[in-house]
């Protein structure tokens, strides 16, 4: 713990995590259980996350201090009351989304928007939550172009993100990146307004990163979009969701593979 500053939830308390088997929150799982807090993911399936329990944290699981708790569908009515009243977090950090850059923004912004409510709702309920953490995006403020400069406050939403992705159809596979933009603004919409309206005791917090790299613990997180770079190194074809945004995380990559070669 030497050189970490004073926290606000104290070591050793429980930190519930959605969206568990992500590359991203599988690091800030593994840096909380080094820190000393206790960790629960939430799965979809609980067989198909086993890797967790059995290989990743396999040390942390066997100490009583890390496991998963099944929710099939996140997006469900109350899907999460049950889970948190058992649970009693202190703290919830909320990475789950969907990352099929689907065009047909009623198969995203729908299922996020239902799944963040139900979520805070359920964290309002509990006395022992403190903090609530969202994974945002750089797309909930606006879609990144090459070259051109932005200044972005907290008053800053991606709009037109919003405007695009409920334009109405064909729903093409290159509006699938402004939906996904587009989920995330209505999904930190929802959050403020639920703090402004309830008042709850927890402090809210988004997150907005444009692009994240770093080795994978995993080689399931490859199947994402920590293999993006690996991918595009080897010569595939096509990655997942970058066409969608302009081309700026493509120019990205090839700066990275440019300094791998060098």
């Amino acid at each position: 713990m030497a050189g970490h500053h004073p926290t606000a939830v104290p070591t050793g308390s429980l930190v519930l995590i959605t969206g568990i088997t992500s590359y991203v929150a599988s690091y800030t799982a593994k840096d909380l259980l080094e820190r000393g807090y206790r960790g629960r993911g939430v799965v979809r399936n609980l067989p198909q996350a086993a890797w967790l329990t059995e290989e990743l944290f396999a040390s942390f699981t066997e100490a009583g201090v890390f496991d998963l708790v099944e929710i099939p569908d996140l997006a469900a009515p109350n899907a999460f009351h049950g889970i948190i009243f058992e649970s009693r977090p202190s703290a919830i950090i909320h990475t789950a989304t969907p990352m099929s850059f689907d065009p047909d923004p009623s198969n995203v912004i729908t299922p996020v928007v239902q799944t963040i409510s139900s979520l805070l709702q359920a964290a309002a309920l509990v006395p022992s939550a403190q903090r609530f953490v969202y994974t945002s995006s750089i797309g909930a403020a606006y879609s990144p172009r090459v070259a051109i400069p932005a200044i972005l406050t907290k008053d800053v939403w991606n709009d037109a993100a919003i405007e695009a992705a409920w334009s109405p159809p064909p729903y093409m596979p290159e509006r699938g990146g402004k939906v996904y933009a587009a989920s995330k603004v209505e999904a930190e919409r929802v959050m403020f307004r639920f703090i402004e309206d309830t008042n709850p005791g927890f402090t809210v917090s988004s997150v907005n990163p444009i692009f994240i790299l770093g080795p994978v613990m995993h080689k399931r997180h490859l199947q994402g979009s920590a293999g993006w770079v690996r991918n595009v190194y080897h010569g595939e074809p096509r990655v997942s969701g970058v066409k969608p945004f302009g081309g700026c995380i493509l120019h990205f990559l090839v700066l990275v593979m440019q300094y791998i070669d060098s």
